[in-house]
């Protein structure tokens, strides 16, 4: 992966027969649009991405206000056996999330330095 403005690029590699690479769009939120999610037509309840695994998720609140919060999805480590193993019983590999905060507190700014570190520390775990 690799960061280019605002896309990131992954690499399709042999699995697929594809040699090209595929942009995907990071940091699709504004400070606008998260104030104002949870406004549209079906409450806007629900997940909105940024874009890398960061997401804004928007939930009714009890006093039907909506309650905002970013979460950090990923994929699980495992190892090269683990992974061998995961696809041969046709299982998809297991999603962690987690949280970073509820939003107006954490900002859409904050929440993508934090993610960006969460990032950044999986990469040195993942690489020993």
């Amino acid at each position: 992966m690799c960061n280019i403005g605002q896309h990131e690029l992954a690499y399709n590699g042999p699995y697929n027969g594809a040699d090209k690479i595929m942009s995907k769009k990071i940091e699709r939120l504004t400070e606008t649009a998260v104030r104002k999610a949870g406004l549209g037509r079906n409450g806007g309840v629900g997940m909105h991405a940024d874009g890398a695994g960061l997401w804004l998720r928007v939930s009714q609140a009890k006093d039907d206000g909506l309650c905002k919060s970013w979460v950090l999805r990923y994929a699980a480590i495992e190892s090269d056996e683990e992974r061998r193993l995961r696809k041969e019983r046709g299982e998809r590999q297991k999603e962690r999330q987690t949280g970073l905060g509820a939003w107006p507190e954490v900002s859409l700014k904050e929440a993508r330095a934090k993610a960006k570190e969460l990032r950044q520390q999986r990469g040195r775990v993942d690489q020993n």
